[in-house]
């Protein structure tokens, strides 16, 4: 038995009773589980396995399949799951990171921003300039991905980049830059036009084509 915090990313039918579990571990990384018998009305793990939970989490190896021995939430995030807007973008946020993240590659600093990402969403008294937080999560991922250009300069040095980057201006990385630095809690010191918004969309969208 392995134990581990996680943070619950989905979760799909697999067989009758059973279900495949994705989630996000500080030791392990992405992960996928078996939990068996989830779909039974009796089953006790169906509320702990929720999407978004950050659980304690008992992993036992299995000769097929690795599956879940318990699982204990730490946090729901009921101010997330219960507004709409606030769990739609948690989940494009948290489907952004599986698609640039591979199984069973741990990174400590990638479950801290998920989990504080999560901790401040929920956290949030409004939902004014939800899109803020969403972009310093996703800018925060292709930072630790390796991914940090500043200036124009540094995209120059990527010769095989250039091409990409040609239409990726300094404003937009200064822009980049500053809402990393001031990180979640400095989000509503900043507000972006939709002209800003389309600069930052067409830059994450061009790391994301390098990185697959």
């Amino acid at each position: 038995m392995i134990k581990t915090r996680a943070i619950v990313l989905g979760k799909k039918d697999y067989r009758e009773y059973d279900a495949l579990v994705s989630f996000y571990s500080l030791d392990f990384g992405r992960i996928n589980l078996l939990a068996r018998g989830l779909k039974r009305e009796s089953s006790k793990l169906a509320g702990h396995l929720e999407p978004f939970n950050l659980v304690d989490l008992m992993i036992i190896k299995g000769r097929e399949k690795d599956y879940v021995g318990s699982a204990i939430s730490e946090n729901y995030f009921l101010n997330i799951k219960n507004n709409y807007s606030r769990a739609v973008l948690a989940g494009r946020a948290l489907g952004f990171m599986k698609d640039l993240t591979y199984l069973q590659q741990a990174d400590f600093n990638i479950f801290l921003l998920v989990r504080d990402f999560l901790i401040f969403l929920d956290s949030l008294s409004d939902d004014k300039e939800l899109d803020l937080i969403s972009y310093f999560f996703k800018l925060k991922l292709l930072e630790l991905l390796g991914y940090n250009f500043s200036s124009i300069d540094n995209l120059d040095k990527e010769s095989d980049l250039q091409n990409n980057f040609a239409s990726i201006n300094q404003e937009t990385l200064d822009l980049k830059n500053k809402i990393l630095r001031l990180g979640f809690s400095g989000y509503s010191q900043l507000s972006l036009k939709e002209g800003e918004k389309r600069d930052l969309d067409k830059f994450i969208e061009i790391i994301r084509g390098i990185i697959f």
